[in-house]
């Protein structure tokens, strides 16, 4: 009877290895579903079933695991939706760089951007119409397409802007690939980054060459007009004055004659004998004294004016 409780460890044993067998057994298994649903998850599969009913560590860790998978899973939803938004931007953005780049190349003005250092980032193919290479500019300093005349304005007019934001346009005189000289205007603006910092120079360039061929010509042609209107002027007031001279000598004459013709006519009336005067058609413009008495007129209106027939 004693040695009875002695045979009672062995079988206790038994079943405590069983036992912790059995739950090492089933938190493995617990482990294994929950290992293959986490790499479900990583895979991009947010559906996959965890058990969460488990009040153990298992059960725990699976609680957990269920949690950051909805919330990776809403991240990644939000990241779809982002991706998408962001999608729609580049899209847009490609559209309007395209619309901007054909407007840029069909465009009559020279588009062009430098950085800080006046250094060509940029310069659009209508520079090729002045027979020089946007490939070959690009990259170099702006100044070294200037004719070296034009340097110092250019560089003034460059730091200026960059410092104080002063804008400005400028005519600048620019060699072409025939070695002759072509007149552009530029009209310069500071180039903002993406944090709203200055990064460079944006601006076109215009060939004014014929507009300032036709203005120097315009400028000439005014020159000699107005040299034309000062000689004239002189002939004119010359003239003016030779014809002030004879309105005076004039006013002299008419004068004189009519001192002469006051004297003839006192001498006329008091003639003894008639006299008429007539003009070319032979009427009778002048009478004395003696034809009103001989005729028995009046006065001299009833024979003035009248043919010498009448």
């Amino acid at each position: 009877r004693a040695s009875r409780p002695i045979r009672i460890w062995p079988a206790l044993g038994a079943i405590v290895l069983a036992a912790f067998a059995w739950v090492s057994f089933a938190m493995f298994r617990r482990m294994t579903r929950l290992s293959r649903a986490v790499s479900k998850i990583a895979s991009g599969n947010f559906d996959a079933v965890i058990d969460e009913t488990h009040v153990d560590e298992t059960g725990t860790l699976a609680k957990q695991v269920a949690g950051m998978r909805d919330a990776v899973r809403r991240r990644v939803e939000d990241l779809d939706k982002e991706l998408g938004t962001l999608q729609t931007r580049v899209d847009v953005l490609r559209s309007n760089e395209a619309k901007y780049r054909s407007l840029i190349e069909n465009s009559h003005d020279i588009i062009f951007s430098t950085d800080l250092d006046h250094n060509l980032t940029y310069i659009s193919p209508q520079i090729e119409r002045l027979g020089l290479s946007s490939e070959n500019l690009e990259g170099e300093p702006m100044e070294g397409m200037i004719f070296s005349d034009d340097r110092p304005a250019f560089l003034e007019a460059f730091e200026g802007l960059i410092l104080k934001g002063r804008e400005s346009m400028l005519q600048l005189r620019v060699i072409d690939g025939d070695g002759e000289v072509r007149w552009l205007e530029q009209f310069p603006k500071l180039l903002m980054g993406g944090s709203g910092s200055v990064i460079g120079v944006t601006g076109i360039l215009r060939d004014v060459t014929d507009r300032r061929q036709v203005d120097e010509e315009l400028s000439n042609a005014k020159e000699k007009l107005e040299e034309l209107v000062q000689e004239r002027t002189k002939e004119l007031d010359h003239v003016s004055d030779n014809l002030e001279k004879e309105k005076i000598e004039r006013s002299e004459t008419e004068k004189q004659l009519m001192n002469s013709w006051s004297i003839l006519d006192n001498v006329l009336e008091f003639m003894p004998f008639c006299v008429a005067l007539m003009d070319e058609k032979r009427r009778v413009f002048r009478v004395n004294k003696a034809i009103l008495e001989l005729g028995g007129y009046e006065s001299k209106d009833e024979v003035v004016g009248k043919h010498c027939t009448e």
